[in-house]
């Protein structure tokens, strides 16, 4: 009774906060609403077309984010309160909420707009789909800043059923911290899905194209980044054989300069199969079609 008591206190305040912070994003939405009404007006059509798309979908959700993004940025608003409302969909609409829900999210991600920082934080503690805090952890990340790094770092670190997702999204937070923690949790993984789930998040914020780019390297992290990555991947490939093709993927991904002298480093402590492994390694770097 006294742990069902305190779950149920830490599930209301944590709620009760969240919903403190949207405090400002709900006025921004009222003042929007009351000049552009035709805006949230179309809303309900925009739905429409999202249960259409659910209905022809090919694969397990409509990909419905870039035609939310098409509309324009007056739609965004509508977009964060729809969000919030959360109001359910007609028949079997679990795929259909899920579609809608993360097309938002990709819609307002791409925009990286600051004022939806709370909302974006919001759905990480409250939602219950996985692929939904996923993509509201994207989006978090696409802010591409120390509050948004720090927020997925203590949101991703939580003993809470969000984490793993959180954990999965974080990776467009493309700034060295996230990518030093993200080597930690790829050290500390001992299961399959711990790995899967930190190399496929390491490979993402340590991607060397996107690192090309004038808004991510804008940071100047960019190498610090990409050794982070590659020395955790090659450490782990080199201790376990769990996921050696999605470890040596990532690290032909991160195409760090250093990754071969980390190879050769790993060697000197690893078992015989360990050695053989990080020999593969080596030998795809050689080869990497990046270089």
């Amino acid at each position: 009774m006294k742990t069902r008591l305190i779950t149920f206190l830490l599930v209301v305040l944590t709620s009760a906060t969240a919903f403190a912070d949207l405090k400002q994003l709900n006025k921004t939405i009222a003042a929007d609403k009351a000049a552009n009404a035709d805006v949230y007006q179309a809303m309900d059509e925009l739905r429409n077309q999202a249960q259409l798309m659910d209905a022809q979908k090919r694969g397990p959700i409509a990909v419905i984010g870039p035609m939310l993004e098409a509309v324009g940025p007056e739609i965004r608003l509508a977009l964060a309160e729809d969000l919030l409302k959360d109001q359910p969909f007609s028949g079997d609409s679990a795929t259909v909420r899920r579609g809608w829900r993360v097309g938002i999210l990709h819609a307002l991600g791409r925009s990286r707009d600051v004022q939806f920082r709370d909302l974006y934080t919001h759905v990480m503690r409250t939602e219950s789909d996985s692929d939904v805090v996923r993509a509201a952890s994207s989006a978090m990340g696409k802010l591409l800043d120390d509050e948004a790094a720090s927020t997925l770092i203590s949101l991703a670190s939580a003993d809470t059923p969000n984490a793993p997702a959180i954990l999965a999204g974080m990776g467009t937070c493309r700034r060295a911290v996230v990518a030093n923690y993200l080597a930690g949790r790829l050290t500390a993984a001992k299961t399959k899905e711990d790995v899967l789930r930190a190399t496929l998040a390491l490979r993402d914020v340590a991607n060397s194209w996107a690192w090309q780019t004038k808004l991510v390297s804008a940071s100047g992290e960019g190498d610090a980044s990409r050794d982070a990555a590659a020395k955790a991947l090659v450490n782990k490939l080199g201790a376990s054989a769990i996921y050696e093709k999605e470890l040596v993927k990532a690290l032909l991904i991160v195409n760090s300069p250093k990754a071969s002298s980390f190879v050769q480093q790993a060697m000197k402590g690893a078992s015989k199969d360990g050695q053989e492994r990080l020999k593969r390694a080596q030998a795809r770097l050689g080869k990497n079609p990046l270089n």
